[in-house]
């Protein structure tokens, strides 16, 4: 195939057809013999592939059903519109998908854009893509009755969690992603990119009488991921020898994302952060940031959290939910001076890892009598996903480590001591 390419990996049950349904689980398995007159595509799935293929993508479907399965619905449905069908035995199978990638002929590029997509509904495709250094579209074109663990059906806070670029809940959607993909990263990606976006990653949406959301503004995906995962930018963020260049950039993208928030149906009274405690490393990063963003632009942040004066230890010691929640719940509190009652309230923070401290802020600003509150992170952590790269000494996966003092990328068989389950061998990456 010619180098440059553009092509398409695209998931077969949930995104083109209307199967992930475990009614068809027989079939997909290959039990059950495969009946066409069962399965019904997604209204508008013909006209899409026509689409992308008018855009000169190459087409590929992938997919983890039984062959005998993908290969009927490949010659019935989809024959005229693709250029391959590629079969794995199991998603993600990194290894298996990138051979098969190089006997098509695919390769990924980013100059001056991505030549190449996954699009996908699950987490096992995400987590493909970010192992093929692949940028990920999590569509959403169905709702799933019923949890179905192998294919990471009904998960869809896992498919969030894996690290998507983009998210799609329509094909018109995901034409317009391929026709930007720069323009439609979420906001701090794109902003390092050097383009504008307003949009950004939904964690979490309560909706009642008001609105509680939080909201993420670049990836801070572990181990391997696309080009446009923001994990070194945000060590470098919380870094002490930071560059004021850096600072300035990040701050053109929350200005740009605060700029589209006062343009939303609702008045935001008051924009703040949560502050960094007197043991944080480096000092004040929160509130300094936050001056940079407001010498850049007309919004004043005030800081109404705080931190007991004596609270000792760090969030990042407790490793699950409840306990950084309780955590946060016993020592930030809302400044005794400030009112939030019948306020609608923007919260900053750096990094959104279980959502412990989104939800604990968010819970007090509701008791304080707060309205609408919008909490979002500079930074979400995404799940790791190992390398397809062996340790050369005990044969297990390897995973990509940065640095935090210098933002230098490694290979890890990370040991039990540092959450892992290898030797402890590392190697440089050139």
């Amino acid at each position: 195939m010619e180098k440059g390419q553009k092509f398409l990996l695209v998931d077969l049950d949930g995104v083109l057809s209307d199967t992930a349904d475990l009614f068809f689980k027989g079939m997909k398995d290959g039990i059950e013999e495969t009946d066409v007159s069962k399965v019904k595509l997604f209204p508008g799935t013909a006209d899409f592939l026509s689409s992308c293929v008018q855009r000169n993508f190459k087409i590929f479907i992938v997919s983890d059903s039984h062959p005998r399965y993908v290969q009927v619905l490949y010659k019935h449905f989809f024959e005229q519109f693709c250029s391959g069908l590629v079969c794995l035995a199991d998603k993600p199978n990194i290894s298996k998908a990138r051979q098969l990638m190089k006997n098509q002929g695919l390769e990924i590029s980013y100059s001056p854009e991505p030549n190449g997509f996954v699009i996908g509904d699950s987490w096992l495709d995400i987590e493909m893509a970010r192992g093929l250094s692949i940028p990920s579209i999590l569509t959403k074109f169905y709702e799933g009755s019923q949890p179905d663990i192998r294919d990471g059906i009904g998960y869809n806070e896992r498919g969030v969690k894996s690290g998507p670029a983009y998210y799609a809940k329509t094909h018109a959607r995901v034409l317009e992603i391929l026709d930007d993909p720069l323009g439609n990263l979420a906001c701090l990606e794109a902003t390092f990119q050097g383009y504008r976006s307003y949009h950004a990653v939904k964690l979490h949406t309560d909706k009642k009488q008001s609105i509680i959301a939080h909201r993420g503004l670049a990836r801070q995906n572990g181990g391997e991921s696309d080009e446009f995962s923001l994990t070194s930018r945000y060590f470098e963020f919380c870094r002490e020898n930071r560059e004021m260049d850096f600072l300035q950039l990040l701050s053109e993208g929350v200005n740009c994302y605060i700029s589209n928030l006062k343009e939303m149906n609702y008045y935001w009274h008051i924009f703040t952060y949560i502050p960094d405690k007197s043991s944080t490393i480096p000092r004040h990063k929160m509130s300094a940031f936050f001056d940079v963003v407001s010498d850049q632009g007309d919004t004043e942040f005030q800081n109404i959290l705080i931190w007991k004066e004596d609270v000792s230890g760090s969030i990042r010691s407790y490793k699950k939910f409840n306990e950084r929640h309780e955590f946060v719940s016993c020592n930030l509190h809302i400044g005794s001076e400030i009112s939030v009652r019948d306020k609608n309230i923007v919260v900053f923070d750096d990094q959104y890892t279980t959502g412990a401290t989104a939800h604990s802020v968010c819970e007090k600003l509701k008791i304080a009598g707060a309205n609408n509150i919008l909490f979002v992170a500079l930074f979400y952590m995404g799940n790791t996903v190992d390398s397809d790269r062996v340790c050369p000494k005990c044969g297990k996966r390897m995973q990509i480590k940065i640095k935090r003092k210098d933002g230098h990328r490694f290979y890890s068989c990370t040991p039990p001591q540092f959450n892992g389950k290898g030797c402890g061998y590392a190697e440089n990456i050139e």
